[in-house]
């Protein structure tokens, strides 16, 4: 089973430490990833929960931006989900001026250790345009996620990848993308003004159908090595016989 977009919602926060948004799961072996896109050096994610269940940490990038505009963007992620309409609880370490978090849900996800090869770049007040990141950990059927945070204009277009989130609304500012998987896959995301300050992550998120062929193969091995046994067995039963015969 590849995996699948299912559903992205957003939420933009002002001087607040907490938040609490609904989101909906739907699909079969689902997963749950959420986007934080900060201000303020010192803030960092104490907490992520999704209908009442942790998330782990994925990933963090650098900071980007200077002065008033240091920003970044954190990662955390849960499979086997609930589904339904649940809420999403971020708890920060300190009350934020300006903060985004994107619930994005996917479905087809293995259900145990389903994202790899995060990876992360930064930009401050570059003459660059873009951004791109390459995720050299998966395979087809997997999805590439990447998503961007800025301190002023967000990222226009995505190449290769479908959008699948956009909040411009506030001093911080997210957009995400999905790509099909593959052993490596190049995401680039481009801005509409160069000379600002960006932040881009990729990740791989691992098809459930990987993990059953894993399982399946084990289970073949188990099942060569018991035939082998019972093939010994017999031989040994047959040269007892023979022995007593004589």
């Amino acid at each position: 089973m590849a995996v699948a977009f299912d559903l992205a919602t957003t939420s933009l926060n002002i001087n607040a430490a907490n938040k609490t948004f609904s989101h909906t799961v739907t699909g079969a072996n689902p997963a749950i990833v959420v986007f934080a896109v900060l201000t303020g050096q010192t803030t960092t994610v104490s907490t992520i929960t999704y209908a009442g269940a942790s998330l782990a940490q994925i990933g963090t990038n650098l900071d980007f931006g200077v002065g008033g505009s240091i920003a970044r963007i954190v990662v955390f992620g849960l499979e086997n989900c609930a589904t339904g309409a649940n809420n999403v609880v971020v708890t920060l370490s300190a009350s934020n001026a300006a903060w985004d978090t994107v619930a994005v849900s996917f479905n087809g996800v293995a259900t145990s250790s389903a994202f790899s090869g995060f990876t992360s770049v930064t930009t401050v007040g570059a003459s660059a345009a873009s951004l791109s990141r390459t995720v050299t950990t998966g395979a087809t059927g997997d999805m590439v996620v990447d998503g961007t945070g800025s301190t002023a204009n967000n990222a226009t277009t995505s190449t290769p990848g479908t959008q699948r989130w956009l909040d411009n609304s506030g001093a911080t500012n997210t957009r995400g993308a999905t790509t099909p998987g593959g052993a490596s896959v190049t995401v680039t995301e481009n801005w509409d003004l160069s000379n600002q300050n960006y932040g881009m992550v990729a990740f791989n998120v691992i098809q459930m159908a990987s993990q059953a062929a894993t399982i399946s193969t084990s289970w073949q091995g188990i099942f060569q090595r018991a035939s082998a046994f019972l093939i010994f067995i017999m031989e040994a039963a047959r040269q007892v016989a023979k022995t007593l015969c004589l």
